[in-house]
């Protein structure tokens, strides 16, 4: 008896009939549930948490290159408003020595009209104290010599 369950099983193992197309059939079947119930969502929690690090790491990195663009933008916006108004304080430096410049020309100019002014004044008023002091002199010289000789000079001093 045992060779005929040997043989039975040998003829039912290695031949082809209908339990072997149930057998596929269960197969394919069970690949789809699995599929289903197992493999899509692993595959899926795998992706979220792929897209989670990874993403996470990606849009950090984006930010911080926005950042950094946005930095050097304001960077280069604050130099360019520097430049800006240290070229308005130059120009405003200029324009106020220019102004000052000009405003001591002209004080210059009327200082040296009323030194020549004054000169003037002294030289005539020094001109007229000569002759004033020249007619007083030789009145005061007739005067001593009328008081010392006791008679007047005549034509002596002239």
């Amino acid at each position: 008896m045992p060779t005929l369950l040997l043989t039975f099983l040998e003829e039912s193992l290695l031949s082809a009939d209908f339990s072997l197309i149930v057998v596929f059939f269960t197969f394919i079947i069970l690949v789809y549930v699995l599929d289903a119930l197992i493999f899509q969502p692993v595959v899926k929690v795998l992706e979220e948490r792929e897209r989670l690090t990874t993403g996470a790491t990606t849009e950090a990195k984006k930010v911080s290159h926005d950042y950094d663009k946005q930095l050097a933008n304001y960077e280069e916006k604050i130099r360019a408003a520097r430049v800006e108004s240290y070229k308005m304080l130059e120009e405003k430096r200029k324009a106020v020595l220019e102004e000052r410049n000009k405003k001591l020309s002209e004080v210059k100019k009327e200082i040296s009209e009323k030194i020549e002014s004054s000169k003037n004044e002294i030289a005539t008023a020094s001109t007229q104290t000569k002759s004033k002091l020249e007619v007083e002199s030789l009145q005061i010289a007739q005067s001593i010599a009328k008081n010392l000789l006791k008679r007047p000079l005549e034509g002596a001093i002239n």
